[in-house]
């Protein structure tokens, strides 16, 4: 009889065993998931794992904004090349739409530029593909080169300024004609226009550059400074070439069939006045008939340097 007690808890031990080994194993299997939901619960919703979309904001054009887009067109070297840039460059930084920066350009356009915008309509002005086209069309620097070209051959947009502001604004011109920095024809012209500066380059070494000669002549502008205090170095105004103004000659008259003596202009003869010869004056030597630049005592004066 004990026996069979002893043979039956040992099989119920078994089965107890066995029972505990199962749900161990299926506690494992279902760890790191979600618990089963009740019967009386509803469903979740699935979970959408994208990313939510992030909600760009725009820039507004408020005062400070508006000072960034300023003085497109008061330079009268400058180009359309470079005003976009510009513009472009503050819109991304501010995160401006395109018809932001139609408007916050439109402000700031002064002088020619904006009175080439204001013949255009709304609807080009506010779409800066096409502000953009127009801009490049009209002030480009392809465009505004020739124009430069005839001032750096003239020299007749430094007239009033220092030689300081000459240099600058003759380095400028070089830049925007692609002069070659090698020809020296428009710093001999610029120094022209400063006939005091003429007794300091009489013996200065050769120049190889236009670099060079700037560098140099700077210099000499800071040694007349001191060496005469109180004097400006001012570059002389260019003569202006008077209006020709014909004379009115005789004037040719017919007789009225009439008895009555009537006279009637039939034609205007004009004269104009006759050329006066010109001549370059040389301030090196003081003659005539060839510039600073092509003065045949220059080659003695190299002598003299180079035996020294």
């Amino acid at each position: 009889m004990e026996a069979r007690f002893e043979a039956l808890a040992r099989s119920l031990k078994s089965a107890d065993e066995k029972e505990e080994a199962a749900t161990a194993k299926e506690e494992k299997a279902l760890v790191g998931t979600d618990p089963p939901a009740p019967d009386n619960e509803e469903p979740k919703p699935p979970v959408d794992s994208t990313p939510p979309e992030i909600s760009r904001t725009y820039g507004k054009l408020d005062s400070a904004t508006l000072c960034l887009f300023q003085r497109y067109g008061s330079d009268d070297l400058s180009c359309a090349e470079v005003w976009i840039a510009d513009a472009e460059r503050h819109a991304k930084d501010h995160n401006l739409t395109h018809h932001q920066l139609c408007r916050a350009f439109y402000q700031g356009t002064v002088g020619e530029v904006r009175a080439y915008l204001d013949t255009f309509g709304d609807d080009t002005r506010n779409n800066w593909p096409e502000l953009r086209r127009s801009l490049l069309d009209e002030f480009s620097k392809e465009l505004q080169k020739p124009k430069h070209v005839v001032e750096l051959a003239l020299m007749n947009g430094i007239a009033g300024l220092s030689l300081q502001a000459a240099i600058d604004r003759v380095k400028r011109l070089i830049a925007a004609t692609d002069h070659p920095d090698t020809d020296l024809g428009p710093v001999w012209a610029m120094t022209e226009e400063f006939p005091a500066i003429l007794d300091f380059t009489a013996n200065t070494k050769e120049w190889e550059s236009c670099q060079e000669a700037f560098d140099d002549l700077r210099k000499m502008g800071r040694k007349f400074k001191r060496t005469r205090p109180g004097t400006q170095m001012i570059a002389r105004s260019k003569p202006k070439v008077p209006l020709r103004t014909p004379t009115v000659g005789p004037v040719a008259t017919v007789e009225s069939a009439t008895t009555e003596e009537a006279t009637e202009p039939v034609a205007m003869v004009t004269r104009r006045p006759p050329k006066k010869p010109t001549t370059w004056r040389c301030h090196r030597c003081g003659g005539r008939g060839h510039s600073l630049w092509q003065c045949p005592t220059k080659e003695t004066l190299n002598d003299k340097q180079s035996k020294n």
